[in-house]
């Protein structure tokens, strides 16, 4: 996102199209699937300013963690009564507190301001205007404000470093992505597969979620990750696209992307994680094919 937001390209440098290597696997459909989108994510921040004061006279204090804990617990509640934005193909939007800090003089203290996150995935249709909004709305919020409390509710700034020192400045905001079953990429995808994997899977009536399919699985990540930071308003980059064949979608622009890679979704960011070795072939083989079947159905659009 920083380099596509804040650099100038040459035409050599601008992607035509992203191969995302992260895990394609789904423990119930099984490995290596081609998947084609992803939903978006944002983080919505949430700081709660109140009075801090010594715990044994809470009276003379307004303890934000208690009216923060209130907001948590509520948001909690609607995120599993309410529920959010369907879509068929990328699945609906989820929320969940990730993160928090707590301002405090000591452990026997009134605190003086509680910082909590929630990570925020968001399906077509769903922005982070719309996420801060559903945070607005929560009667704990009018609450805290009501007995005293200072509540800002905002999408945090990314602006950590690089190991060059080169800060990522961005808002924590990321949307979703699909690139178009009948694009050259998914084509060529698609393709590879039927050429690279099928002639070498056998087809196996009842598979395990351990066995290859024979013909290639289009789907979509339940993650949120690697191919959101590409999407970029139309006509605020700086270099030029107009050869690019890049997908659109509604204000924004991306290169057509899609993934292959072993391992399981479910397994991702966990202990125990792991690759199986059986799995690596497919998507080694599939990413090896795919640039010359890309460059002819690239060629096919002319």
């Amino acid at each position: 996102m920083h380099v596509l937001r804040k650099t100038h390209l040459e035409p050599t440098q601008v992607p035509d199209c992203v191969v995302i290597t992260e895990g394609t696997g789904d423990l119930e459909r099984g490995p290596c699937g081609i998947y084609i989108g992803q939903r978006g994510r944002c983080q919505v921040q949430v700081e709660v300013i109140g009075r801090s004061c010594h715990g044994s006279m809470p009276h003379m204090g307004i303890n934000p963690l208690e009216y923060g804990g209130a907001i948590l617990a509520e948001a909690a509640e609607a995120a599993k009564t309410k529920g959010f934005k369907p879509n068929e193909f990328l699945g609906a939007g989820t929320r969940t507190a990730s993160w928090c800090h707590l301002d405090t003089p000591s452990d026997c203290a009134c605190p003086a301001k509680f910082t909590f996150r929630f990570d925020r995935r968001m399906t077509k249709g769903e922005d982070s205007q719309l996420a801060i909004q559903e945070i607005e709305c929560l009667k704990s919020v009018k609450a805290a404000r009501d007995a005293g409390c200072e509540v800002n509710i905002t999408i945090p700034y990314y602006e950590s470093a690089s190991w060059r020192g080169v800060k990522a400045d961005n808002p924590s905001d990321y949307m979703g992505w699909v690139t178009h079953p009948q694009d050259p990429v998914v084509k060529a995808a698609v393709e590879a597969y039927r050429r690279e994997v099928t002639p070498n899977v056998e087809d196996v009536p009842n598979p395990t979620p351990d066995d290859l399919h024979k013909y290639p699985r289009v789907e979509r990540w339940i993650f949120s990750t690697d191919g959101v930071g590409y999407p970029i308003k139309e006509g605020t980059q700086k270099f030029d696209i107009s050869k690019k064949n890049w997908t659109k979608a509604g204000q924004y622009v991306h290169p057509p992307m899609f993934g292959i890679g072993a391992g399981y979704e479910h397994h991702c960011h966990k202990l125990g994680e792991y690759l199986h070795i059986d799995h690596l072939w497919c998507a080694i083989s599939v990413m090896s094919r795919f640039p010359s079947l890309f460059v002819k159905y690239r060629a096919e659009l002319k």
